[in-house]
């Protein structure tokens, strides 16, 4: 709804110069978070990513970011879910009570809820996670059934990942030469 989107802008704009305790942006805030769809609030942590990248990036502006992320995530947002697992994947500190205190564990709870809604680069990205065994036990045979999915969908990255696990056998088995 374009109130919504309006009110998220304005917002937006008060986090790259945030005041300090302003009852007003608090109101906002709340109003957003009521009348937002979870695509809207995942468009919302998109435009604070190149907003917060063209500045200074801090911590501070990756939580940002990753609030309304997370927000659109809970959501079942598969977009939202698949950005939040990558800051956790970049290692952001982004921390939110209840979650694992590991980043790389949420990174891969929150590409795995993306990955299987069909997302491809979280598919990809779930993937090189138990390729190198980041949050989970390295699993190679998991690595390759999640880049393989990936690859499936037209993900040339995950295509060319996979044709090299079938060439060494990491995974799956190696074609014989």
């Amino acid at each position: 709804n374009n109130r919504a989107r309006t009110l998220a802008l304005m917002h937006l704009c008060a986090a790259a110069y945030p005041a300090t305790n302003d009852p007003a942006a608090e109101a906002l805030d709340n109003g957003i978070r009521r009348d937002m769809s979870p695509e809207a609030m995942d468009e919302l942590g998109a435009a604070g990513d190149l907003l917060f990248a063209s500045s200074s990036s801090s911590g501070e502006d990756d939580a940002e970011a990753a609030r309304w992320y997370r927000l659109s995530a809970n959501q079942g947002h598969w977009e939202a879910q698949f950005r939040l697992g990558r800051l956790y994947a970049e290692g952001a500190a982004i921390a939110h009570p209840g979650e694992a205190s590991d980043p790389q564990s949420e990174a891969v709870r929150w590409y795995t809820l993306a990955a299987e809604q069909g997302h491809a680069e979280a598919q990809y990205g779930l993937g090189q996670l138990y390729f190198n065994g980041r949050g989970v036990d390295p699993d190679r045979a998991e690595a390759a059934r999640w880049v393989e999915r990936a690859a499936s969908q037209g993900h040339a990255t995950a295509q060319t990942t996979l044709a090299s696990m079938y060439e060494t056998g990491a995974g799956v088995t190696a074609n014989a030469s």
